[in-house]
């Protein structure tokens, strides 16, 4: 007989119904993954995996979770065994889960970058992506939304222009240095092109912006907002911190300069900078 699972945003196995529409199983959870008890009227144990879509490990009395490289202990909200990252973070213990922050972040494998949003939104990331690296590599998501980067075969690395090779070059550390998470949203109302502290970015903003020679680009806008939210939640940066050295990064692909703390979006005009002197005024909106 099938069985169908529905999980929330981050994962986790929260009813399970038969074919035949008759549900087997519904599971509550404390922020960490234990279970909460639910009384007799619904079993939580119809299947093994639960939180974060994980196998639970119920033998002996002793609750775990199957974490692929590690095994998680919700009791205590620590794994067993220490991080193989954990010299990235050294102001965090190795056996930590989620920065202490589960209910921000998510750690299905360890190191990804994983986007949450409509199929629409999330072809609209890989466009500008790939349109930024050329020829040389692709970029694809996988069935769980993750980023994946593929060399392309027979391209000729050594033609890329600097802006590519750090495209590049930054995409490919945030796959393998950790795990962030973004959220992609269309015409936001609360604001313009990202916001840190939900780990968010609006598409149609970037996508607007367009490609070119000048001070702000699609593929910058995209890459400042990714690699801001990686040293935010891989790397535990502070937000301002995070956001200077994304501004820098970002100047380095597109070649201008911009006024990173005093870029007000909710003003029809910015003040941009390029690198050989003087100021650029722009219409943003």
């Amino acid at each position: 007989m099938t069985t169908i699972y529905y999980t929330n945003i981050v994962f986790n196995n929260i009813l399970v119904i038969r074919q035949t529409v008759s549900l087997v199983e519904a599971v509550d959870y404390y922020p960490y993954g234990m279970l909460m008890e639910r009384g007799n009227e619904i079993a939580t144990d119809a299947q093994p995996y639960k939180y974060g879509g994980k196998e639970l490990d119920r033998r002996f009395g002793y609750d775990s979770y199957d974490f692929e490289a590690r095994v998680y202990d919700p009791a205590v909200g620590r794994f067993n065994q220490p991080d193989p990252l954990a010299w990235d973070t050294p102001w965090l213990s190795p056996y930590v889960y989620c920065a202490s922050n589960p209910i921000r972040y998510i750690d299905p494998t360890g190191e990804t970058i994983q986007f949450n949003g409509t199929e629409e939104d999330l072809l609209l990331v890989l466009d500008i992506l790939n349109e930024s690296v050329g020829d040389y590599y692709q970029f694809t998501l996988n069935e769980k939304n993750e980023l994946e980067m593929q060399y392309v075969d027979g391209a000729d690395l050594s033609q890329m222009n600097k802006s590519q090779q750090l495209v590049a070059k930054t995409m490919q550390q945030m796959i393998d240095d950790g795990y962030t998470s973004i959220n992609v949203e269309h015409q936001s109302d609360e604001y313009i092109i990202g916001r840190n502290e939900t780990n968010s970015i609006d598409i149609s903003d970037i996508n607007a912006i367009g490609s070119g020679d000048k001070p702000m680009t699609s593929i910058g806008a995209l890459s400042h907002e990714l690699y801001e939210n990686y040293l935010t939640q891989v790397k535990g940066k502070e937000v301002t911190s995070a956001h200077l050295t994304a501004s820098s990064r970002e100047a380095r692909v597109t070649g201008y300069k911009l006024d990173s703390l005093n870029r007000d979006f909710n003003k029809p005009i910015i003040v941009l900078y390029p690198p050989n002197g003087g100021s650029v005024t722009v219409i943003h909106k």
